[in-house]
Formats: structure tokens, C-alpha cells, sequence
């Protein structure tokens, strides 16, 4: 008997097939069953039985070994087709589109792995996502850095690429972020747009970070020690200056406070005298004058207070126009506390009247104390002068009530204000506050 002209689309017969046959042979089993018995009747009952049951499990192994239909029928040929994980190369000249495989990486069912096994495919991304060459060559400095606050109208020198200096120079930013006791610290310092931009013009060479800081502590984590050094304008290696009076200071107070343990038996003429002679040094060494390495200091010391929520003992010592400030109770706006106000002295390009290496001995010291929850900062003057205005001091204040992540901090001393176009600096320690 053929079922030809009753299989479906796959090749198998149809169920409608598969039910007459298991019926005829059910109401044939029956029939014969129903006559009046015969010799060995049991026979005839038990084959007709065993038939029924043949049939019927035939019926279902056939059902469950049968090819199922593919529904993706003519897939090869849609796996070719354009789709949402596929696009079509354009042709080289033929007039053509180059077809490729999808890349079973693509798939959708596949996990989605994130950082640090990211995902990758070579497929290209959905057109929307890929940015047009419009879009790439609009990219500027400006947009690299946005994200600096900006206040007023800002500074068209802020917008401007950063240029290379001529000679070898220390890195155009740096930051730091620590944990002392209770003490939570912060340090930045970034060359300012009218360093780095090349000049009026924006096409010469760039300028060296003439700011530098630093950050130590003693080896019983009884002090932290910091210190801001800003380079004259006018001095030819005042990068230089300012690098080795920030480091020297620190590492010369490290050593005194091993001996004394009370900030208030801190020499300050000591500590600013040695710091001058290594600075001269330093300018010996590379056959240039004291004046070429001119750099003005700000150092302070900060004591670990006896038990939590205490205020912290500090002390302070200046040469020059780098300042110290602290924040007010009422965390509204920064106070200055320390150094020196700029004046028409010796160093007139900067309104300085004294400076390292030639005026150790006009430095001046201070005690003061750092209640709970309170700041204190240390700047050079590229932060300082932008704080003599209300505005810009206000947004300090509350932007710097409590700790920042480090690249946040960063990312405010590179603020974009008006006539701003100094180096900028400063560290900053909260007393009483986490990391």
C-alpha cells in the first residue's frame, strides 16, 4: 500500500494516515474476537491482542524517530541574507556586496561577558553607533576638557592643545591620594593654559609645570608632612626650583621630627636654609645662577591628634606668595592663613618680594590647630588668585567640604576661568574624614 500521494512536506506519513491503520486493525481484532469460540480460541485472542499492541507502539517509535520538520528551512540561503548581526561590505569595483558569515560569536544566546573577559566580535558595529568622519575630526582639546569647571566666559587658552616644552620637562599633571590616621589627603597640580598652549597663538613650543608638591608622613604615621613650591615666571629652570624645594623640604622636616616630637620645636629657618642649599645646588649642577632655580616654599606639619575627634595640631612656615587656608565652620568658603600677599619686590614678574635660594631667612612660621571635620589647604598661587574671587571660592568650598576621588580632585585644580593662566596646585587634608 503506498502513501505517496498522503506524506507530508518532510517525507513522513500524516496522522490522519497513522489513525486508519491503527483502526482498521482494532475493529478487525474486535470482529474476530466476537465470533463464537473455537478450538484454541485463547490463540486467536492473544494474537489479535498482541497485534493491537504492535500497532500501536509501531505508531509511536515511528512518530518519535521520524525527522521533525526544520522551520529554518532555506536558513543557508537567510544565514546570506543582510539582518540585524550582519552588513554587507560594499563591493571593490564589481558592483557587488562581499557576503560574509555571521559570526556565531554574535549570537544572542551567547552570555554577555563584561570586564575583565569583555566580549569581542569582529563583526562591524550597527551603523548608528560608528561616528561619521565629521564627527571625529571635530574632536578637540576643548572636548578633552570639558568636564574642567568652568567659570564665567572661561579662557580661550584652556580650549588650546597642550604643546611639548623644548626640553626635557616634569609631567604636565600630577595627583595623589592618601590616608594618614584620620587624616584624609588629596594632592594636584596641572600646568596652566598659559603654559602649555604655546603662547599667544597657540603654535610655539609649550612651558614646563613650574608647581610642585609633596606629600610624606614619618615612619610612626605620628605626622604628615606636605609642601608647595611655585617656580618663578621669569627663572629659566624654575621647574627645577620648585621640584627640588618640595621634595627636600619634606624629606628635612621627616628627619627633624624624628628628634622632636612637638611641631612648635620645628626651626623653621633650619628647615628653609637646607632646603636653599640644595635648591643652589641644583642650580650648580646644571652651571646655572641661584636666580634661574628661583622658587617660592609653603611647608606645614600636621600631628596625629591623641584620640578620635580631636583637633590636630599643625604648623606652618612660608617664603613667598604659595598660601595656606583653611575652611571655615560653616564650610562656605576657603580663608587664607598663611603666606605671603603679592607685591611690586625683587621678582616683579610674579609681585614676589622673596624667594629660594637667595631668602631663606625671610621665611615666616605659624601654629595653628585643625578642628574636627575641618580642611586645610596648601596652593600656589594659580588656585589662590582664583579664590580672591567670591564665586569661584564658594564652588571650592562646598566641591571641597570632604574628600574627593583623586581624579575628581584633579579634574577642579584644571578649572577654566577668565585671565586664569597660571600653574595650579594644591593639597588639601581633612581632618577626621575617610579616604
Amino acid at each position: 500500500m503506498s502513501f505517496d500521494h498522503q506524506t507530508s512536506e518532510s517525507g513522513r506519513p500524516s496522522g490522519l494516515v497513522y489513525a486508519f491503520v491503527v483502526g482498521t486493525i482494532t475493529v478487525a481484532a474486535f470482529i474476530e474476537v466476537s465470533k463464537p469460540p473455537r478450538a484454541f480460541a485463547w490463540v486467536t485472542y492473544l494474537c489479535a491482542l498482541a497485534a493491537v499492541a504492535v500497532t500501536g507502539a509501531a505508531v509511536v517509535v515511528g512518530t518519535a524517530a521520524a525527522p521533525v520538520r526544520d522551520d529554518t528551512a532555506g536558513s543557508a540561503d537567510r544565514l546570506r541574507r543582510p539582518g540585524p548581526a550582519y552588513q554587507p561590505e560594499a563591493g571593490t569595483g564589481t558592483g557587488t556586496a562581499h557576503e560574509r558569515p555571521i559570526d556565531p560569536r554574535s549570537d544572542s544566546r551567547q552570555p554577555t561577558l563584561t570586564w575583565p573577559y569583555p566580549q569581542r566580535s569582529t563583526l562591524p558595529p550597527p551603523a548608528a553607533q560608528v561616528p561619521s568622519p565629521r564627527a571625529v575630526t571635530a574632536l578637540s582639546a576643548q572636548d578633552e576638557l570639558s568636564k574642567a569647571p568652568k567659570f564665567g566666559r572661561g579662557s580661550s587658552a584652556h580650549s588650546k592643545p597642550w604643546r611639548i616644552p623644548a626640553r626635557p620637562f616634569p609631567n604636565g599633571i600630577a595627583a595623589d591620594q592618601a590616608q594618614v590616621g584620620p587624616f584624609a589627603v588629596r594632592g594636584a597640580s596641572v600646568v596652566g593654559p598659559g603654559h602649555r598652549c604655546g603662547g599667544r597663538g597657540g603654535s610655539g613650543s609649550g612651558e614646563p609645570r613650574q608647581d610642585a608638591y609633596r606629600i610624606g608622613r614619618t615612619l610612626d604615621d605620628r605626622f604628615v608632612v606636605l609642601a608647595v613650591a611655585d617656580g618663578i615666571s621669569n627663572a629659566q629652570r624654575s621647574d627645577t626650583g620648585a621640584t627640588v624645594a618640595a621634595s627636600r623640604a619634606v624629606q628635612i622636616l621627616r628627619g627633624m621630627l624624628d628628634v622632636h616630637s612637638d611641631p612648635a620645636e620645628l626651626d623653621a629657618l633650619a628647615v628653609f636654609k637646607q632646603t636653599a642649599e640644595h635648591v643652589a645646588n641644583a642650580a650648580a649642577d646644571r652651571q646655572a645662577a641661584s636666580r634661574d632655580v628661583a622658587t617660592v616654599l609653603i611647608a606645614a606639619v600636621l600631628q596625629v591628634p591623641d584620640r578620635p575627634g580631636a583637633s590636630a595640631r599643625g604648623w606652618a612656615a612660608w617664603v613667598g606668595d604659595s598660601s595656606g587656608w583653611i575652611l571655615n565652620a560653616a564650610g562656605t568658603r576657603w580663608e587664607q592663613r598663611f603666606g605671603d600677599t603679592k607685591n611690586q619686590g625683587e621678582y616683579a614678574s610674579n609681585g614676589v618680594s622673596s624667594a629660594l635660594p637667595d631668602s631663606p631667612e625671610a621665611v615666616r612660621a605659624m601654629e595653628f590647630d585643625l578642628r574636627p571635620g575641618a580642611a586645610f589647604a596648601l596652593t600656589t598661587d594659580g588656585i589662590a588668585d582664583a579664590w580672591g574671587n567670591e564665586a569661584i571660592n564658594r564652588y571650592f568650598a562646598q566641591r571641597w567640604r570632604a574628600p574627593l576621588p583623586a581624579a575628581e580632585f584633579l579634574n577642579d585644580v584644571d578649572f577654566d576661568a577668565p585671565q586664569r593662566m597660571d600653574d595650579r596646585t594644591a593639597v588639601v587634608v581633612w581632618n577626621g574624614a575617610g579616604s
